[in-house]
Order: C-alpha cells, then sequence, then structure tokens
C-alpha cells in the first residue's frame, strides 16, 4: 500500500505542477486591454459606450476601450491617443468604431482596429517594437494597414467610395470586396480611391484640391502638411531639371509629357544619368531636394550645389542596372518643413535601352534586311509600328506596306542585300542607309531614310526613299486589288537615269510570250519621283492572262503574257 499510495502521490504532484505551469504560460500570454484617452474635442462629440444604448457626451480625459463608438457633429472633431504614443483625428461628420485595443503583456504584440463608419480620419502611428504588431483602419470596402506612419482615409457611405491618402511612407490597402486584388501600396503624397466594384489600380499623385479639402480642420500639432497645402506655408516649386551627360546631349523634362526613353548616348562617361535642375522658393531657402526611382517608395537626397537667392540648384546621379523602366519623381523641402508635391512636375517614366542610337538604328535594319533575305516576313511585322505612316515604295500604310513584302519578297528565292548606315539623327531615330543588292534576278541599289519613333520603342513609324528602285534599270511591282477592274494585273515601274538633256524620247522594249512591246518614258515622271530631270521614267500595267483573250483593262500600254512560269524581260538599247 505504501508504495502504491507514493505513485499515485507523483502522479498527483506532476498534474499539479503542470497545471501550474499551464497556468503561469497562458498568464504571461494574456491579452491586456489598453485604452484610448481622449486629448481633446472641439464642437459635439458624442460617444456610445460598449454595451450601452444611449449615447452621451464625449468629454477630454476620457478613457475608450474597444467596442466604443464615437459621433461627432458638423463642427465636431476629437483627437485620440493611445498608449504607444500614436494619435488619431476624427474629423466633422464622421463615425468610427473602435475594434480592438489589445497588448500582449510579455511580448508587446499590440493590436489595434477601428472602423470608419462614415466620415474622415488621419493617423499618425508609433513604428512597432514588435513587428507581430497591427493597425489597420477599415471601411465597408477596404482595409488600411501601417507599420508606423501619417495617413488619411474618408469614406462615404452612400457612394460606397474610400478615398487613402500617405502622407509619410507607406500604407498597405486591400480592397476587402474585390477577392483576388492584391495589396497595393499606397506611399508618400499618393492617393487611391476604392470602390466596391471597380479595381482601383495605381495610386496616384495626391490632387492639390482633393488634399485641401481633406486637410481642413485635419491639422495635428507637430505633423506638417505634405505638399503645403495648408495655406499657411506654401511649397518651394521643382522648376527646371534636365537629364545631361555633360559631352553632348541635353533632355529637358520640361518639353516631354510622361515617357523619355534614354540610351548609352546621354549617359555620362561613367555610365550613369545625370540629373541636374533648379527648385525655387521666395519665402524660406529650400533646404533639400530628393528624388525617386522607383514610385516614390524611396525617397533619396540629392546635391544642393548652388544657391542664388531664391533659386536652389541641384544635381544627382543613378546607375541603370540593367534595360528597362523607371518611374522619376522629385520633390523639394524648404526651412519650414514644406514639401512640394512631387505631381506638380512630373513624374516621368524613364525607359531606359542599353545600346547607343547607332546601334539601335543597325540592329532594325539587320532585322528588316534579314528578313527579306530569308523570305520569313514575319519578323518584320513585330518591327515596324501600326501607325506606321511612311511612303516607302508607295505605301503609306503597315498593312499596304506588308501586303507589298509579301508579294514581293516572300518568295522563298534567293535575297542577298547589303546596308550601309549613313546617318543618325538621335532622339527618335532618322537613319538614311545607302543600300544595293541582287533581287529579283537584277541588280539593285538606292537610299532610304528611315523614322524609328522612341514613342512606339524604336519601331518604324515612317521611312522614304528609293526602296529598292535601281537608278539605273529597276522594277517596283504593285498589285492592284484583287477582283478589280483591273483583276491580275501588275504595275511596273520603270527609270532611265543619266540621259542627256538634249534627248526628248526614251522608249524601252517589252518582250513576253505573247508579243514584244515598246513602251514610251517620260523625263517629267523621273523628275516628280526624284526632283530631277537627269532621267526617264514611266509605269505600265501588265496583266497575266491567255494571249489569244481581249485584254482586261482597255490601256494602250497593257502588256500580255501567258501562264505560269512565264517572264517579262525589258530593255533598252539606246536613246531616240
Amino acid at each position: 500500500m505504501s508504495v502504491r499510495g507514493k505513485w499515485y502521490g507523483g502522479v498527483i504532484v506532476g498534474v499539479l505542477f503542470a497545471v501550474v505551469l499551464l497556468y503561469g504560460v497562458v498568464l504571461a500570454q494574456r491579452q491586456l486591454e489598453v485604452t484610448a484617452v481622449v486629448e481633446s474635442t472641439e464642437g459635439f462629440v458624442d460617444v456610445k459606450l460598449v454595451g450601452g444604448d444611449e449615447w452621451e457626451v464625449l468629454s477630454e480625459g476620457m478613457e475608450l476601450v474597444a467596442g466604443d463608438e464615437i459621433e461627432t457633429g458638423p463642427e465636431g472633431q476629437v483627437i485620440l491617443k493611445l498608449d504607444d504614443g500614436s494619435r488619431l483625428k476624427i474629423g466633422v461628420n464622421s463615425r468610427v468604431l473602435i475594434k480592438e485595443l489589445g497588448m500582449v503583456e510579455v511580448t508587446n504584440v499590440r493590436n489595434s482596429s477601428f472602423e470608419l463608419v462614415r466620415g474622415k480620419i488621419r493617423a499618425v502611428v508609433t513604428p512597432f517594437i514588435n513587428k507581430e504588431s497591427s493597425f489597420t483602419i477599415e471601411t465597408e470596402n477596404a482595409s488600411i494597414g501601417v507599420r508606423g506612419t501619417d495617413f488619411g482615409a474618408f469614406f462615404d457611405p452612400d457612394t460606397l467610395q474610400t478615398y487613402i491618402i500617405s502622407f509619410e511612407d507607406c500604407v498597405s490597402v486591400v480592397a476587402t470586396t474585390l477577392p483576388g486584388i492584391d495589396p497595393i501600396a499606397v506611399c508618400a503624397n499618393e492617393s487611391l480611391t476604392v470602390f466596391s466594384s471597380e479595381d482601383p489600380g495605381v495610386p496616384l499623385g495626391v490632387d492639390a484640391e482633393k488634399l485641401e479639402e481633406f486637410l481642413k480642420d485635419m491639422e495635428m500639432e507637430g505633423k506638417k502638411s505634405p505638399a503645403g497645402t495648408s495655406g499657411d506655408v506654401p511649397p518651394p516649386e521643382v522648376t527646371r531639371a534636365y537629364i545631361d551627360n555633360n559631352i553632348n546631349t541635353v533632355i529637358d523634362l520640361e518639353d516631354v509629357d510622361e515617357f523619355v526613353t534614354i540610351t548609352r548616348d546621354n549617359l555620362t562617361t561613367q555610365n550613369k544619368i545625370n540629373l541636374t535642375g533648379e527648385a525655387t522658393d521666395d519665402v524660406y531657402p529650400v533646404t533639400s531636394v530628393e528624388y525617386s526611382i522607383d514610385g516614390g517608395v524611396v525617397w533619396t537626397e540629392a546635391v544642393i550645389w548652388e544657391v542664388d537667392g531664391a533659386v536652389a540648384r541641384w544635381q544627382f546621379e543613378f546607375l541603370p542596372k540593367q534595360e528597362g523602366e523607371f518611374e522619376l519623381q522629385i520633390r523639394a523641402s524648404n526651412s519650414a518643413g514644406s514639401v512640394s508635391n512631387p505631381s506638380f512636375f512630373g513624374p516621368w517614366t524613364i525607359r531606359y535601352w542599353d545600346a547607343t542610337y547607332e546601334q539601335i538604328a543597325q540592329a532594325f535594319i539587320d532585322a528588316f534586311l534579314t528578313a527579306l533575305e530569308s523570305g520569313d516576313l514575319t519578323g518584320i511585322e513585330d518591327i515596324i509600328s501600326d501607325v506606321y505612316d511612311g511612303s516607302l515604295g508607295g505605301y503609306y500604310s503597315k498593312d499596304e506596306l506588308l501586303e507589298a513584302l509579301i508579294h514581293f519578297f516572300g518568295t522563298g528565292e534567293d535575297i542577298d542585300i547589303t546596308a550601309v548606315l549613313e546617318q543618325i539623327n538621335q532622339g527618335s531615330i532618322i537613319a538614311t542607309t545607302s543600300w544595293s543588292g541582287f533581287v529579283g534576278g537584277q541588280n539593285l541599289r538606292g537610299s532610304t531614310t528611315w523614322w524609328l519613333n522612341e514613342e512606339y520603342d524604336f519601331m518604324l513609324t515612317h521611312a522614304e526613299g528609293d526602296w529598292f528602285i535601281d537608278l539605273a534599270y529597276g522594277i517596283l511591282l504593285t498589285l492592284y486589288e484583287a477582283g478589280g477592274t483591273c483583276g491580275n494585273v501588275v504595275e511596273v515601274f520603270l527609270t532611265v537615269p543619266d540621259v542627256p538633256l538634249n534627248i526628248d524620247t526614251v522608249y524601252v522594249e517589252v518582250e513576253t510570250d505573247c508579243d514584244t512591246y515598246r513602251i514610251p518614258l517620260d523625263r517629267s515622271y523621273f523628275f516628280s519621283e526624284f526632283g530631277v530631270n537627269t532621267g526617264f521614267g514611266g509605269v505600265f500595267p501588265v496583266e497575266r492572262t491567255r494571249c489569244s483573250l481581249t485584254p482586261v483593262c482597255a490601256d494602250p500600254n497593257l502588256v500580255q503574257y501567258d501562264g505560269s512560269g512565264s517572264t517579262v524581260v525589258v530593255s533598252y538599247d539606246d536613246y531616240d
């Protein structure tokens, strides 16, 4: 009995010890209820305490807990202070429910949550000590979470519109009524509008009028107004900005709307993008200029290298690590703490090409000619812009040009063309090439000018020139529309250069399996095409049909040839 009794006694002692230990752990991890103290009130402000049914007047010094609800009148506002130093200001005609105020005793994890039923609220949140802490403001269709920042929110229950604005750092916004939409970061001087049934898109620069409207009666002691919109201290202005490589290229950002394309030609000798400009303030000295290349997430201070009265001249450089886009924003601050809105001057999307203008032009010409030589013209479609409006070979739209290229070069026959890049104008590249090659059984040569527009990623938007028209003896084929009056007819363009001015007429002889034709050429036609009267030219139609049939087109110069595989031989011996 004694042994058995000792065994039971050991179990009882062990169980009691486990219970005490478990109770100690639970006690150590328990969530303590914390309060929000009413720091100040103005006008009519009421509170409905948790568990109560009646509204009562809210007064300074009251301690509020989770479940309490605050309502302000047309001139009412209240500032709450949490025990970690965070402060909230509730604006006029607003209603806010305190959903959670708690802290884990040992870990110091704090969780604070407020529901903005209507109206506006501004929160200045103290950075968390423990990363597991949370601070959220919720509306009917959005949840705004922060880790320490200054931001505001407005909710209209009639339109179900939530407007979020960040004054410092970033907040994370979740559109709670739209499953699948990723959280959206709204950073300093940015705003976002959330509706219940629409994708909120991306944050935008803060609209000055909306900012003024929001900040009315929402200033908080010790917090400066972003963009100086309070009216007390106007902000400085960023007035000039240049991309300047200190060698030979300058891009004035004031002259561009949104997109800026730069290449290696725009870099400094250290392969950096160099920006310089001016910020102006007629009242307070400009103390800093900052820039961001990631859309306002991270701000870096530029160097103010000269101050001339109200004008501060600044400069900074950054190294593009790879091809791609950078969203550039610039803002300035004055000695009174007022900060300019980066959306008032900019922002810009910088597209960086890790190549020179000459390399870009050469790559385009190489791709164009390679496609022609191979007969695979699918690649050509990808380097011609949909807004192509050129006169390359007489074609004024992308579709017309592609149709002609496919007809003339898509036969699979061996084609050998060489082009030499002669001249490059930067920006939207204008490249002039001289070329020669063996095309369609002919040795051809000529010159073409290509416009490669940066707005369309340096694709072809316009072109002029000979376009494989041999000035010594050239042919350009242009199909009429199939099924038209002159179905199955092509048009042949001929030029004969370097004809003495005392020669009045030049004839070419066209020989087919149907007949031999003598076609007159004209000096005025050559002049209309090339701007000089040193040669002759002309156009005549050729119909592929049976020789015994009457020609479809009633053209005295119509040439007929018979059957597949037949050829048209064009030649001339001398002048008449």
